[in-house]
């Protein structure tokens, strides 16, 4: 199962990236939810999540896949970003830890992390 899951994670980045985020959208059940990273809330339902993907203070201009991981229904996405303000243009760049959880073949959660041992523990991997 892990090469469709991977497919699927790097096709739905690679959407976001290009601002196709219909197609980014549709790796998600109806019903998923994103939680932010740090705790900036919660985003419920597909049509929800589409429309949060859009990007209004950050635009990415680069995610780059560097590890995969997979425990169970989860998959543990290391992804390097280069992003830039919308309005400043100025640039940034972060690694984020984004734990997928999948139910069937769509994702049905989607954590976000600044820190690798949040990310793993929810994973379900050890914290290496």
């Amino acid at each position: 199962m892990s090469a469709a899951r991977f497919e699927l994670i790097r096709a739905g980045i690679a959407a976001i990236v290009e601002g196709d985020h219909d197609r980014a959208a549709d790796m998600f059940a109806v019903d998923a939810e994103v939680q932010r990273a740090d705790r900036f809330g919660v985003v419920q339902g597909r049509e929800a999540i589409r429309t949060w993907l859009a990007p209004d203070a950050m635009e990415p201009l680069q995610v780059a896949v560097t590890a995969l991981e997979e425990s169970g229904d989860h998959v543990l996405a290391t992804c390097d970003i280069r992003m830039r303000g919308t309005g400043s243009g100025v640039e940034v760049t972060n690694t984020l830890y984004v734990v997928f959880t999948f139910r069937g073949t769509q994702v049905s959660r989607m954590e976000i992390y600044f820190r690798r041992p949040e990310a793993a523990a929810s994973a379900g991997l050890g914290a290496h």
